[in-house]
């Protein structure tokens, strides 16, 4: 990965703590279509919102680690 890319995600990653509660918020529920749990903390809306534009920038799981998951959710 090109050392700007490098620097802009971790810059993005950094302005979260900026964010309001509200514009958190706003972002889980853009990123994940609902509301977030009643009484999430601040700082998982900043690392929900962390991974999302890291993965959207350097690929999510890999099709091994979402065979995984689904094996897992599948056993509960």
């Amino acid at each position: 990965m090109a050392m700007r890319a490098k620097f802009d995600i971790q810059a993005e990653v950094a302005a979260l703590s900026d964010l309001s509660r509200e514009e958190l918020t706003a972002q889980w529920v853009r990123i994940y279509r609902c509301a977030p749990p009643k009484g999430v903390r601040r700082e998982l809306l900043i690392r929900a919102a962390a991974w999302h534009l890291q993965a959207k920038r350097l690929g999510g799981f890999s099709t091994e680690t979402r065979r995984m998951l689904r094996s897992a959710i599948d056993r509960v």
